[in-house]
């Protein structure tokens, strides 16, 4: 009984981990400057911004800036899509070891827990679901 409530208590602030861990990179990301954001394929408006004030570019400096940066973000893009089988199989392998652990009962347990926070944890790897054209990365084989 005391191993089962002390593997429930260490999987539990694991969760809770992940999901602080999380939550921190959303609010770091969202409040960083160099955070890209807004259409697909752009670089964030208000970075290109600074980095014009700041840096005083020409306007031929920030169109050619504009371009490597969204090249940059397609290249993510496709390094994003090129790890995504890996995640996804590396959260199978690692949900299939501990269900090894698990009770028939507990697995069940498991599998509603994982459904629920799955979303989360994809997003969190690979980014919102709609950024990833039809289909997206994001179901799980």
């Amino acid at each position: 009984m005391k191993r089962w409530i002390a593997f429930l208590s260490v999987t539990g602030l694991f969760v809770i981990g992940i999901l602080i861990g999380a939550l921190g990179m959303r609010l770091y990301d969202t409040h960083h400057v160099f955070v890209p954001e807004g259409p697909p394929g752009r670089a964030h408006p208000f970075f290109i911004r600074q980095i014009e004030a700041r840096l005083e570019l020409t306007p031929e400096q920030r169109r050619r800036i504009e371009d490597i940066l969204e090249e940059a973000h397609a290249e993510a893009e496709e390094f994003r899509e090129e790890m995504a089988p890996r995640v996804h199989a590396h959260l199978a392998q690692t949900h299939e070891r501990i269900a090894e652990v698990l009770t028939e009962r507990q697995r069940e347990m498991l599998e509603t827990m994982i459904a629920r926070h799955r979303g989360r944890a994809l997003e969190w790897f690979l980014g919102p679901p709609g950024r990833h054209g039809p289909g997206g990365l994001h179901p799980v084989p």
